[in-house]
């Protein structure tokens, strides 16, 4: 077993939640999936088996006693964190949601790398940005005082989207409750689609998603996504709203906390202004609308009323008014160190916990296409495209429109972005397939379209009906044995294992080329020096010390290790290898010059023996005329350079 544990918060530490591990990824919890309750500071932990720990998905469920300890509101929401993701929050929940969108093009790992670069664009921040929301804690950066731009930016984020969402899902869902959750999460996976759009305009680095351009995408997606079909006018009010509330808050944090001086002040700013945007549907007119159309179930006859509370109550004078009367708990510190989580078993689920839907994941019935098209842009391209398209999946253009989402369109090199629902290209009728793979693109006087992933790689297009196995096979199961009418008579014995003999010889799957030419390598150099040591042991047998003394010494007098005066290095070579004269000192330094002697030199020593023997008793004298000519010699000898015996070492 492995333990996976980490903390929950939403504007706060969220205590009293049902987190749990969501094994077969259902977005629901089952009976038999690993679960545990958040503690006063959100701390949770999950033992799940170690096989699981890399690629389960841990999710916190709402309802029942599950508060958020900032706000001391009720968490209406479900969340959720991507594998080994230490933080359950909002913008975790948006990285697991742009993850499975982009996981449908890019392998898993990639995925998950351009879902954090995504989120980082929406936030504002540039690559540069050393920031992963997985990793980031904002609540205990408050406590250590951090008083970066950056926390900043990600608190206010955090207030803006949360109460926009929730604001989107309260008037989607104003006639029937049961749509809230989903009509939240599809208003949320429009903003995660949205960040995945930042990653092909780099122009946009910096900026993020200001709200006059995320909102109204996201109160489309919630229709769409629920099948609620809102008033134009009423569109129009949501958006003028969602708008003005985000705006308010992303300003009225950012200004509190920059400006509070310590970090209690920080945190109750920050909680204060989060709670004015989660209570404004339970407040004032827009409560009172909304509360009216759940009990008639009927949100067309109280559309206007609807539209002009949704105008009235975010306005920043009604806000403002509404913050003032907004008191928030005493913040306090999680202790140091945490406290561990009780060893007994995780305690039941609350009875009073209904299920909730799982969360809509956009890439389940769509298909992202990222088209290139070689051809000049003009007004009506989108257009022509749209009816294009629509020819080739059998349907009206108009019907085509109304389900298909066109997330991008880049002018420069017409980089088309669009969503189309996997059902438009497995009808019977639906060509789709065949026009992504360039057979009737001609018809449109355009280069067949390039398909290419979230970051603009090119890479191949797969049918939805012929998309590539994402796991492979698993092994035909083997039919089930019937049950035994009588005892079973006891088994076979079981045959004998062949003998070594018969068993291939097979190579170690194990090693890689590298590793077995490091072994070569290695073999070779020990039997070099195997043989050297063989060659010394066999060549010097009783002078082994004395060849490896005279082998690795010098006679450099600057150099004093393995020092050997040159005279000591002369004599060994000679005990070694003989006499110059022998074979051995031939065949290893060549033989000498023979020194030829110099007739001078012969006369000299024939006058020096006459000298010593004429100077002996008894001796004859010597011949007086031979005297002067001998002594001519040597004069004439001596003023001659003596010739120079060289020697070949």
């Amino acid at each position: 077993m492995a333990s996976v544990s980490g903390v929950a918060f939403y504007t706060g530490y969220l205590q009293n939640c049902v987190v749990f591990a969501d094994l077969d990824d259902d977005g629901v919890y089952g009976t038999s999936e690993p679960q545990a309750l958040t503690d006063a500071y959100g701390g949770w932990s999950i033992d799940v088996l170690e096989s699981e720990k890399a690629s389960v998905n841990i999710r916190l469920q709402p309802g029942g006693d599950c508060m958020d300890t900032s706000t001391a509101l009720p968490l209406q929401v479900p969340l959720a964190a991507p594998p080994q993701c230490g933080i359950i929050g909002l913008y975790p929940t948006l990285k697991l949601l742009a993850s499975d969108v982009l996981a449908a093009t890019i392998p898993g790992s990639d995925a998950d790398a351009q879902a954090s670069a995504a989120i980082r664009l929406a936030l504002g921040f540039d690559d540069a940005t050393a920031f992963e929301t997985c990793d980031f804690n904002p609540i205990e950066a408050l406590w250590n005082g951090d008083e970066s731009s950056d926390l900043t930016t990600y608190l206010s984020a955090i207030a803006a989207l949360s109460a926009t969402s929730e604001l989107i899902a309260a008037v989607v869902a104003a006639a029937d409750n049961s749509l809230y959750v989903p009509a939240w999460a599809c208003a949320l996976q429009s903003y995660a689609e949205q960040a995945i759009g930042l990653l092909t305009t780099p122009s946009l680095a910096g900026e993020g998603l200001p709200a006059q351009d995320m909102v109204e995408p996201m109160v489309a997606a919630a229709e769409k996504c629920t099948g609620v079909a809102l008033s134009t006018g009423l569109v129009s009010s949501l958006n003028e709203s969602a708008i003005s509330m985000s705006t308010y808050l992303d300003e009225g944090v950012s200004e509190g906390v920059a400006a509070a001086e310590v970090p209690e002040d920080a945190l109750v700013t920050y909680a204060r202004f989060s709670a004015t945007g989660q209570t404004t549907t339970n407040t004032g007119a827009l409560g009172q609308a909304l509360d009216e159309i759940a009990a008639t179930g009927d949100i067309a006859a109280a559309d206007d009323q609807l539209s002009d509370a949704l105008v009235q109550s975010t306005t920043p004078q009604s806000l403002d008014a509404l913050a003032s009367n907004t008191e928030v708990p005493t913040p306090t510190r999680t202790p140091s160190p945490s406290p561990p989580p009780s060893p007994s078993s995780p305690p039941p689920v609350p009875p009073s916990i209904p299920p909730l839907p799982p969360l809509p994941p956009l890439a389940a019935f769509t298909t992202r296409m990222m088209m290139t098209f070689d051809a000049d842009y003009t007004d009506t391209f989108v257009s022509e495209l749209m009816d294009a398209l629509a020819a080739a999946a059998g349907v009206s253009t108009e019907e085509f429109k109304q389900q298909v989402t066109v997330v991008s369109v880049t002018v420069a090199s017409i980089n088309v972005v669009m969503d189309i629902p996997d059902s438009l290209f497995t009808s019977p009728d639906s060509q789709l397939c065949g026009w992504m793979d360039g057979q009737s693109a001609a018809g449109m006087a355009m280069e067949p379209p390039e398909m290419a992933n979230s970051v603009g790689d090119p890479v191949p297009f797969y049918c939805p009906t012929r998309k590539p196995p994402t796991e492979p096979p698993s092994p035909p199961s083997l039919p089930p044995s019937p049950p035994p009418s009588s005892p079973s008579p006891p088994p076979p014995p079981s045959p004998s294992p062949p003998s070594p003999e018969a068993l291939p010889l097979t190579a170690p799957s194990s090693l890689s080329g590298g590793a077995v030419a490091a072994i070569v390598i290695i073999v070779l150099l020990l039997v070099i020096v195997a043989g050297y040591a063989l060659y010394v042991k066999l060549r010097f047998s009783g002078r082994v010390g004395m060849y490896l003394s005279w082998r690795f010494a010098h006679s450099n007098p600057y150099l004093v290790w393995r020092y050997v005066p040159e005279e000591r290095r002369n004599e060994m070579q000679r005990e070694l290898f003989g006499s110059s004269s022998s074979p051995d000192y031939i065949a290893n330094y060549g033989a000498p010059e023979t020194p030829t002697a110099s007739p001078e030199k012969g006369r000299e020593e024939d006058a020096a023996k006459k000298t010593d023997a004429a100077d002996a008793p008894g001796a004859e004298p010597a011949d007086s005329s031979v005297a002067p000519k001998i002594a001519d010699d040597t004069a004439a000898a001596a003023s001659k350079e003596p010739p120079k015996t060289q020697y070949r070492v």
